[in-house]
């Protein structure tokens, strides 16, 4: 076993690069990625966030790739594999839900919150290479839209 959680925390799919793995965590309160090296059983947090969701890590060599989503904002971010290190977006959409519009029928329309128009879809897998990372984008909507594989140069 190389992690586990107790409920309602959510462990991610896991990517591997030779001895480390890299996975995501998604409990009530953060949303962390884990790398742990298994060849010596041990594991860290490498990032974590109290606003954002990161998922989907991908892991290769000393990069580390994965998803930022906030209530404005996905992103693709590509960093190195180590805590606090900082990360390089390189590919962004806006975020795919719209907001609550801040305030109840019949009180103040007024609020702090700025509302961004939603992207067409979401960004969810990640797989990542010595030259390219690679994201899915899954549309918002069916028909004649389908799931893809974007290629982004490093």
């Amino acid at each position: 076993v190389v992690a586990t959680r107790a409920p309602p925390a959510q462990l991610g799919r896991p990517s591997l690069d030779g001895n480390i793995v890299v996975f995501h965590v998604a409990t009530r309160r953060t949303s962390q990625i884990v790398a742990a090296d298994l060849a010596a059983g041990t594991s860290s947090t490498v990032r974590t966030s109290r606003r954002a969701q990161l998922t989907n890590p991908s892991v290769h060599a000393d990069q580390l790739l994965f998803v930022r989503q906030t209530s404005t904002a996905q992103r693709l971010e590509l960093g190195r594999l180590k805590a606090g290190a900082t990360n390089r977006v390189i590919y962004r959409l806006r975020a795919p839900a719209s907001r609550d519009p801040g305030h109840e029928p019949g009180h103040s329309p007024v609020t702090r919150t700025r509302r961004v128009p939603r992207a067409a879809g979401t960004l969810w897998t990640t797989a990542l290479s010595a030259e390219h990372a690679f994201v899915t984008f899954v549309p918002r909507r069916g028909g004649v839209a389908r799931a893809s594989i974007v290629s982004i140069s490093r």
